[in-house]
């Protein structure tokens, strides 16, 4: 199936959408990040994206300003491919693909 990618934000409660065949998305509640479950909730998105999609490689686009969902990611496996900025807007973000 090649790459599926996993779209990150943290901005409004947990919740998980398809939105297309190949592409899982969700977001944190700012409320529950700095508790120290990141990597736990990362290894469950991505062995669940890897199962549900039958790939062996993910990929995670990320805010820039969010360093510490880089750093989860990173001691996952993620490693940064590219970088963008969202058109019309100053809000740049990271693209990183593990193979699991």
């Amino acid at each position: 199936m090649g790459i599926v990618p996993l779209a990150l934000t943290a901005r409004y409660p947990v919740a998980a959408t398809l939105i297309v065949p190949s592409t899982l998305a969700w977001d944190s509640d700012p409320d529950l990040v700095g508790q120290g479950h990141g990597k736990t909730y990362a290894e469950a998105v991505a062995t669940f994206g890897a199962h549900c999609y039958q790939t062996s490689q993910l990929q995670v686009t990320i805010a820039a300003f969010n360093r510490r969902a880089q750093r989860v990611w990173q001691q996952l496996g993620f490693e940064t491919v590219e970088t963008f900025q969202k058109i019309n807007s100053h809000q740049t973000f990271i693209v990183m693909i593990a193979t699991v």
